[in-house]
Order: structure tokens, then sequence, then C-alpha cells
């Protein structure tokens, strides 16, 4: 990857020691936080789930395949609606980027998530089931990462 910057660094410890620091530091504007979250009563193949999504997001050509972090939570205590005996599930994505996208960017990414998410999905038929994407920006200045070696 071109746009992998190495840092190497020495800094001596308190008693004369080298300290050494190897890290490498990723273009800010590749980065993507992924998380889905899904009801308990959906019965989802997390794993390939995770995969699904992340290559639609390496697909879209915004983001670096090894600064995608992708994570499913289940939901057992959840209620969509009012009606607690209505048969009704949800997964809700949530990828969070750095500032600095277009509106038009974000609806891309966010529709290519849609779409990845319900295609080869078995969706259970007794249930309704709501599948919700929402792209949000974190702040570039107080972001942090490295990834060390």
């Amino acid at each position: 990857m071109k746009d992998v910057e190495r840092r190497h660094s020495e800094q001596f410890d308190d008693l004369g020691r080298v300290e050494r620091d190897l890290a490498l530091e990723f273009p800010p504007d590749h980065l993507a936080n992924q998380l889905a979250a899904h009801t308990g009563n959906l019965a989802l193949d997390v794993q390939p789930t995770l995969l699904k999504l992340n290559q639609a997001l390496v697909a879209s050509g915004h983001f670096e395949e090894n600064a995608i972090k992708a994570r499913a939570v289940r939901l057992d205590n959840y209620l969509v609606g009012t009606a607690a005996e209505a048969k009704r599930a949800f997964i809700a994505l949530r990828l969070a980027i750095l500032t600095g996208r277009t509106l038009e960017e974000k609806k891309s990414v966010s529709d290519l998530l849609g779409a990845a998410i319900q295609k080869d999905q078995s969706w259970p038929k007794d249930l309704q089931v709501q599948i919700t994407v929402e792209v949000v920006d974190m702040q570039r200045e107080t972001y942090f990462k490295v990834a060390l070696q």
C-alpha cells in the first residue's frame, strides 16, 4: 500500500535504554468503523455478513481493506414499535468515517451497504425485518489510530 507511512522512532527510558516504536500510520480518509446491531430473533451468520459488508466498502473505492473495522452485536433486549407481540426484527448498520466526505459519497456508501446486507440473505418469512444504514462523521481532529507491529 503506497499511502502507508512507516515511522520509526527511538527514545531513551530512565535507565538510558533505547525504546523503539515501529508503527504504521494510515491515511485518514481510508478509515471505516462499522457496527451491525441485530435483534436476537434473526439467525444472522455474523462472520460472512461482516465479510460481505467489508468487501462492499472496499469495492466502493473509498476505503483501504486493512483500515476497515467491523463488529456485530446481537441484541436480546429490544422492542420494535409498541406491540410487544409483533413479529419484528431489525439490523441497524452504523458506519463511522472521518469528516470530509461529500453528502453524495456518504449516500453512495449507504446505498451500497444497504444492498449488500440484503444480497444472498435468507430473511425469516414470519418476521418483518427492518434494515437501516446510518453513515456518521468522526471528528478528524480528535480521532487517533496507529497500527503497531
